[in-house]
């Protein structure tokens, strides 16, 4: 049995997204594709998931740094293991995008391997949510996230395009990774639904995980992802 194996009952819609969103910014156009139903045993995705060790993200960046804040002031935490199974959806992802598994690292793909977010947040003052967003940052290529919460809450922020981008959006992640929301004009928030998956160009649009309230200080924030490279007119 393959618990990856997708809905057959699963609902796509297609969106033309510009990341505009009434600011005064260069136009940068794209799709964002939304697919509700999923997977077919998303409960049994979830138990694999929580059953295997995820690992403190970029723990070795923030000991380079001696940056102490990821367990501390919250919990941010990846699942990144080979798995052959997820091969199936990155083969329904090519057939829909057109877009081929990304790499991973000099000499492989994420085409077999299990990518998850997993995030908590530990402590009230510092995770200042109502002044900032998240971490905005940008990807390599298409980001393809299925939300593994049961609560139907704000996903992901996508932010409008800038000719000129705050001079910080390069930290060291776990630094500082709140950010001002007067200097990341948002175009659009994603929601966020159980066993949905959301596909957008991580590259072209500045994004981050969106906390509009303290549903993340009480539990963990599951999501998995498949990486995928761009492609003109996706």
């Amino acid at each position: 049995m393959n618990i990856f194996e997708l809905n057959p009952s699963m609902d796509v819609s297609i969106e033309q997204f510009s990341g505009i969103s009434g600011h005064l910014r260069y136009n940068i156009e794209s799709k964002i594709y939304t697919i509700n139903n999923f997977y077919r045993y998303p409960e049994k995705v979830v138990n694999y998931i929580n059953s295997r060790k995820s690992t403190l993200h970029k723990k070795e960046e923030d000991e380079f740094h001696n940056i102490t804040n990821n367990s501390h002031f919250f919990d941010d935490r990846r699942l990144k293991e080979d798995n052959s199974d997820v091969k199936i959806v990155y083969d329904f992802l090519y057939d829909l995008t057109g877009c081929r598994p990304a790499p991973c690292g000099l000499r492989s793909t994420y085409e077999g391997k299990v990518v998850t977010n997993k995030n908590k947040f530990l402590h009230k003052k510092y995770n200042d949510y109502e002044n900032n967003y998240w971490y905005p940052h940008d990807d390599p290529g298409i980001n393809a996230i299925v939300y593994l919460n049961e609560e139907t809450t704000a996903g992901t922020n996508i932010y409008a395009p800038q000719l000129i981008y705050p001079a910080f959006r390069g930290d060291v992640e776990h630094s500082s990774p709140w950010k001002p929301k007067h200097l990341w004009p948002l175009a659009k928030t994603i929601t966020a639904r159980y066993n949905t998956m959301v596909i957008f160009d991580g590259h072209k649009f500045y994004h981050g995980m969106a906390v509009n309230d303290e549903l993340w200080f009480k539990k963990y924030r599951l999501n998995q992802i498949y990486f995928l490279e761009s492609k003109e007119g996706t």
